[in-house]
């Protein structure tokens, strides 16, 4: 029995072709084969955030489910609206702290972008919790005001001044466990200290929330975005994020030319490459320009062993290619702050500064590891 055959892998084929759907050159929905797969479908499309496609794939025709699987669809759509409809009040306060502690600059990125920018309805783009992009200069400001606000951070800053240098992102939660995720950059590692952040905020993108103007990336760094959360620190993409880029792939308003072009700009030519092959293996649709562009701008070696370390944990605290990107000021402060954290980080890990250079070594030397565990 293939992957595909077992009632798992079957349900995950459909998945992929309810994902894929819409888009030009797409292939039919099988049709599923008893209500074990039907249920176990409903039940990935939940945990995948794919149930808003899979319902217009009910309403049109194109998909089969009982009585009984459409109520359970149904059911869990809703709830995922009424979460996602919480989050954007939150996001609605959000604005209004960073107005009255006198003003942060912010792009809202991610789910709430696409939903209302990328989707012909936000409700086909279901999301679980907040992303905001914050200036570098507004990121102590802004951390400083959620906090005031009730929200906890998930792990505490390295050192003063980290999180406004170098972090990709500081996640917080809410008393009511809404999380927020307050990022600097777009990802991690090498990659997201390349990225031209204060172009960004020129000329962004806005949606309609509740009456207010909501700033956000413009299409093609939407785009870029999405390239990069796919591959960088993901071994496997989502498939939501497969969806997403599909999508950009094949609009007319985002050919090679103009995405790629933005790409060099970020030096993450091969991140855009390895993410729209990752999108191509996974998803079936027509987008030849951009087949033909994969043919001809082979990726390089060097940026594709940068990104697949990101993929896997690594013995060594931190990656050469990341502070390679970093200023010589910047790297003694960086490695400062990695080698030595401060004392709430430490306590918030269950270390003292002794055991935090003993977890270090045996980390980095497997023969001694061998030799600290005999003794």
């Amino acid at each position: 029995m293939t992957v595909d055959e077992c009632p798992r892998g079957s349900a995950e084929r459909v998945l992929r072709q309810i994902s894929s759907w819409l888009l030009p050159g797409a292939e039919g929905i099988d049709p599923l084969a008893d209500e074990a797969q039907a249920q176990l479908l409903v039940g990935l499309a939940a945990s995948t955030r794919l149930l808003g496609p899979l319902l217009v794939a009910l309403d049109a025709g194109a998909l089969e489910l009982s009585a009984e699987g459409v109520e359970l669809a149904v059911a869990g759509h809703e709830d995922s609206m009424r979460w996602c409809m919480q989050l954007e009040m939150r996001l609605l306060e959000v604005m209004d702290w960073f107005e009255a502690a006198g003003g942060v600059e912010f792009l809202v990125i991610k789910g709430p972008a696409v939903a209302h920018l990328d989707e012909v309805d936000p409700s086909l783009r279901s999301f679980a919790d907040i992303d905001l992009l914050i200036r570098a200069s507004d990121m102590d400001l802004a951390l400083e005001t959620l906090v005031d606000h009730g929200a906890v951070r998930r792990v505490p800053q390295r050192r003063r001044g980290f999180d406004r240098r170098f972090v990709k992102s500081v996640g917080l939660v809410c008393g009511d466990l809404v999380e927020l995720d307050v990022h600097r950059t777009l990802c991690g590692g090498a990659h997201g200290l390349r990225i031209p952040l204060d172009d960004l905020f020129c000329h962004p993108d806005s949606f309609d929330l509740g009456g207010r103007t909501v700033a956000a990336p413009r299409r093609v760094h939407r785009a870029l975005h999405a390239s990069y959360h796919a591959v960088v620190g993901s071994e496997v993409p989502a498939l939501r994020t497969l969806r997403d880029l599909a999508d950009y792939l094949t609009s007319p308003d985002l050919p090679p030319e103009v995405l790629a072009a933005e790409a060099v700009g970020w030096r993450g030519e091969a991140v855009l490459a390895e993410a729209v092959r990752a999108t191509f293996d996974t998803l079936s649709f027509d987008a030849p320009a951009w087949h033909d562009w994969l043919q001809a701008n082979p990726a390089d070696p060097k940026e594709l062993a940068i990104i697949a370390s990101t993929q896997r944990e690594s013995a060594l605290p931190v990656a050469w290619s990341t502070v390679r990107e970093l200023s010589w000021p910047n790297r003694s402060r960086f490695l400062w702050a990695v080698a030595f954290p401060s004392a709430e980080v430490l306590r918030d890990r269950g270390l003292t500064r002794r055991g935090r250079v003993v977890e270090g070594l045996k980390r980095a030397s497997p023969d001694l590891r061998s030799r600290l565990s005999r003794h």
